[in-house]
C-alpha cells in the first residue's frame, strides 16, 4: 500500500496518492515522518498544491514537520507555483516554526526560495510565483539572500549563484555585484561565491556597458586569487564592446593570452564587434586575419562585425564580401546591411543597387535600416527616380517610412531640382508630423529654386524655432 501511494505520487497522481494515504489511516496503518517525506519529495516540480497538501495533511497523522519535510515541499513549488501557494507556504511555515519552537528552515531550504525567484525573474513563461510579470522578482531573491544572517544562516555558493543571475537578467546588475561586495571589492561573503556567481555579476555589469566597475571585479577576482576563466573575460570583453572601448578589449584579450586562457571564437568575435562600433577597422582587419593562428575560424559573425567597421572604407568592405563568399560562408541580412552602408556613405549607387537586387535572389528581406541606407546613397546623388522607386518599394513591403526615409528621397528630389515631387513629400511628412530642421531646409530650398517666394517666406514663418532653438546642443 506504501508503495502504491508513492508511485502514484511518483507519476503526478497527487489525488490518488492522498487517497491511499486516507486509506492507510482507515485501516490504522501507520506512516512515519520518513515515509511521508518521501511522498512529498516525488511531487517535486509537478504538483505544488498536492504538495501543500501533503504537508497539511501532516498533522492529520500526528506528524511533526523536520526540515527534510519543509524542503520536500518547497521543492514542490519550483517556478510554477501560484500567488496563493506562495502565502499558503509562508503560512504552514510560519505554523510549523511556532508548534516546533524551532528553526525548521536551513540554507537549503532558502537556496530553493531564491533559486525559485532568480528562474522566473529571467523569463518563466507562465503564471508562477515569480513569473515573468512578476517585475520585482529579483527583490525577492535578494531578500531572501538578506535574510540568511538573521536566521543565523551561513550563505554559500548556491544561495549567491541564482541571486546575482536574477539581479543581472532584470538589469540590476549593481545590486548583484553588491551581494558579492561593491564594485570592485569581494564583500562579507569572502570566496564562498564561486567563480559562476562571479561571472554572472560580470555578464550583467557588460549588459549594462559598465566596464570599468567589470574590471574593478576582475582586478578584485585576481587579487582573492581566484582565477577567472574564459567566461569571465568574454564578459569583460562584452563590457567593452558595449561601451566602444576597442582599445581595452584588444589589450584584454592579449591579456587572456599571457594568463594562458585560449579565447574562443565568442571572444575574438566580441573584439572585432567592438572594433566595429569604434569605426577602427584596421584594428578589425588584423584580428580577422589573426583569427586562423589562434585555431579559430572566422565565421559568418566575424566577417559581418569587420564589413561593419569598414563603414567608411567601402572598398575593403567589398573585399571582405568576396572573402566570406570564397570561403563558402553564407552572407545574411547583417552583411549586406553593413555593405550597402558602407557603399552608401560613398555615394557608391550602382553597387547598393546591384546588392539589393543580390539581397532579393537570395530571399533577403531588406528590412528599414538597409532601405534608409539606400535612399541615403540616392540623397548623395541626387537620384530622385531611384529614392522614389525605394519608397514604393518600402510601402509594398509594409516597412513603414520614417523620419529618414522620407527626408532623404525629398533631398534626392531637390538636389535634382525636382521641387514638386520634393514639396509633395513635405507636405506628407508634414501631414504625419515626422519633419526636422533639416526637412524644413530641404522645403525652402527647393521652393527657392523654385522662384515660389510666397511658399518660401510662409515655411521660414512657420518654423518652430523657439523649439529647436533649445534642442540645440551647446
Amino acid at each position: 500500500m506504501l508503495q502504491a501511494c508513492q508511485e502514484a505520487a511518483e507519476l503526478g497522481r497527487a489525488e490518488a496518492a492522498l487517497l491511499q494515504l486516507a486509506s492507510l489511516q482507515t485501516k490504522c496503518l501507520e506512516v512515519n515522518i520518513f515515509q511521508y517525506n518521501a511522498f512529498i519529495s516525488a511531487l517535486r516540480g509537478k504538483h505544488w498544491k498536492q504538495g501543500l497538501d501533503f504537508w497539511a495533511s501532516l498533522r492529520q497523522w500526528q506528524l511533526q514537520p523536520d526540515t527534510w519535510s519543509l524542503n520536500a515541499a518547497l521543492g514542490t513549488l519550483g517556478p510554477n507555483g501560484g500567488n496563493c501557494g506562495w502565502a499558503a507556504v509562508l503560512a504552514l511555515l510560519a505554523q510549523a516554526q511556532k508548534a516546533q519552537k524551532a528553526q525548521l528552515a536551513d540554507v537549503v531550504s532558502f537556496n530553493i526560495l531564491i533559486s525559485s525567484a532568480s528562474t522566473s525573474s529571467g523569463g518563466t513563461a507562465g503564471k508562477g510565483i515569480f513569473s515573468a510579470h512578476n517585475k520585482a522578482a529579483w527583490k525577492v531573491a535578494l531578500a531572501h539572500l538578506q535574510l540568511l544572517p538573521l536566521v543565523s544562516l551561513q550563505a554559500d555558493a548556491a544561495s549567491l549563484g541564482p541571486c546575482i543571475s536574477a539581479s543581472s537578467r532584470a538589469g540590476r546588475w549593481l545590486q548583484g555585484l553588491q551581494a558579492l561586495g561593491t564594485c570592485g571589492r569581494i564583500g562579507r561573503f569572502g570566496l564562498l561565491a564561486d567563480l559562476g556567481s562571479h561571472n554572472a555579476a560580470l555578464a550583467g555589469g557588460a549588459l549594462a556597458g559598465r566596464w570599468q566597475q567589470v574590471f574593478g571585479h576582475l582586478e578584485a577576482l585576481l587579487c582573492a586569487f581566484l582565477r577567472p576563466d574564459v567566461v569571465t573575460f568574454n564578459s569583460c570583453l562584452r563590457a567593452c564592446e558595449t561601451a566602444r572601448q576597442a582599445q581595452q578589449a584588444l589589450k584584454t584579450l592579449k591579456r587572456m593570452q599571457i594568463l594562458q586562457i585560449r579565447p574562443t571564437q565568442i571572444s575574438v568575435n566580441t573584439v572585432i564587434s567592438a572594433c566595429e562600433k569604434a569605426s577602427q577597422w584596421q584594428a578589425a582587419l588584423g584580428l580577422l586575419a589573426e583569427l586562423p593562428r589562434m585555431n579559430l575560424l572566422p565565421d559568418i559573425i566575424s566577417h559581418n562585425a569587420a564589413v561593419g567597421a569598414c563603414s567608411e572604407n567601402w572598398q575593403q568592405a567589398c573585399n571582405l564580401f568576396e572573402a566570406l563568399l570564397a570561403a563558402e560562408l553564407c552572407p545574411d541580412q547583417v552583411t549586406f546591411g553593413s555593405l550597402i552602408t558602407a557603399c552608401a556613405n560613398a555615394a557608391q549607387l550602382d553597387r547598393v543597387d546591384a546588392l539589393l537586387e543580390d539581397m532579393c535572389e537570395r530571399s533577403l528581406q531588406p528590412n528599414l535600416v538597409i532601405y534608409n541606407s539606400c535612399l541615403n546613397a540616392c540623397d548623395k546623388v541626387g537620384s530622385w527616380q531611384s529614392a522614389l522607386n525605394l519608397l514604393d518599394q518600402m510601402t509594398i513591403a509594409a516597412i513603414q517610412l520614417d523620419l529618414l526615409s522620407n527626408s532623404s528621397a525629398m533631398r534626392a528630389c531637390q538636389k535634382a531640382l525636382h521641387w514638386r515631387v520634393a514639396c509633395q513629400l513635405f507636405s506628407q511628412m508634414h501631414g504625419k508630423r515626422i519633419v526636422d530642421v533639416f526637412s524644413y531646409e530641404a522645403a525652402i530650398a527647393a521652393y527657392s529654386q523654385a522662384g515660389k517666394v510666397p511658399e518660401t517666406l510662409a515655411l521660414l514663418q512657420s518654423l518652430p524655432w523657439p523649439q529647436w532653438v533649445r534642442e540645440t546642443p551647446p
